[in-house]
């Protein structure tokens, strides 16, 4: 009896170590494989950001984009659609001052955390019409802008979740 007690705690600590070992490979999955200095506009396409909103997209280039900066940043229109604008901004490095920065912008009631989606996440309205989706991804922040008025017709949490976990696929390893 003590040696089959002894063989079920072995195998239950073999079985404990694997799962461990398995959502320890899963979360290092999330790191960003790219090189520093990565563009936007070369990590997602008009193409996928289409998919997602059933639209074509065309690439817009967004002002503040300052990849050697650590901020790349891209956008993403229907041509001849006014505020169809999805904009794509990274802060490579910035952390978690910069995740909960981003939180004084937020129409008081409207902030929502999001699950499942980078290291945590969460959705917002500004009060210029907008939405914006934010994620924290290790040290580097994801914010993702667009005119909710435009895009009414999906959820924003689910909007948000599908444009952001589509940039964390192609920029982190697989």
């Amino acid at each position: 009896m003590k040696h089959g007690m002894t063989f079920s705690v072995l195998v239950f600590v073999a079985m404990t170590a694997m799962l461990f070992a398995a959502g320890n490979a899963q979360a290092a999955t999330k790191v960003i494989t790219l090189e520093k200095g990565w563009r936007m506009q070369d990590v997602i396409t008009a193409e996928e950001v289409g998919t997602i909103t059933g639209e074509t997209m065309k690439y817009f280039p967004e002002a503040s984009a300052s990849s050697k900066k650590g901020r790349p940043a891209a956008g993403f229109t229907v041509p001849g659609k006014e505020y169809s604008k999805i904009g794509f901004f990274a802060y490579v490095d910035f952390g978690e001052k910069e995740y909960e920065v981003h939180k004084q912008y937020a129409v008081e009631g409207t902030l929502k955390e999001v699950p499942a989606v980078g290291d945590k996440a969460y959705v917002f309205d500004l009060k210029n019409g907008s939405r914006a989706f934010v994620v924290l991804l290790g040290e580097t922040v994801i914010r993702i802008n667009w005119t909710a008025k435009t895009w009414e017709q999906f959820d924003r949490a689910e909007f948000g979740s599908k444009l952001a976990n589509k940039l964390i696929e192609n920029i982190t390893a697989k």
